[in-house]
């Protein structure tokens, strides 16, 4: 079953903040979370937001980038609600 995704403003201007191609990538794993969210997250710990949580990893030559993102199902069954979204670069 495919997901509706929506943002929450604040993961939605973390996501547009993020500079490209990391942008891209991250907006394809969102994509690809709302196609299989069960087999792709876990369940969050103390340090999260309760909900789901889904992690990213991107790297480069010249980054390491960690994006941690938290989400909810909706009521209506149909869509993940993406409450939080941290990242970390190294």
């Amino acid at each position: 079953m495919s997901y509706q995704l929506h943002l929450n403003p604040k993961p939605e201007k973390a996501l547009h903040d993020l500079p490209e191609p990391l942008r891209s990538y991250v907006y394809r794993e969102l994509h690809n979370l709302a196609q299989s969210p069960t087999a792709l997250s876990k369940r969050t710990t103390s340090t999260h937001p309760s909900g789901q949580l889904f992690e990213i990893e991107y790297e480069t030559v010249a980054v390491h980038v960690l994006v941690s993102v938290t989400f909810k199902y909706s009521q209506d069954g149909i869509s993940l609600i993406v409450e939080s979204m941290e990242v970390e670069f190294a």
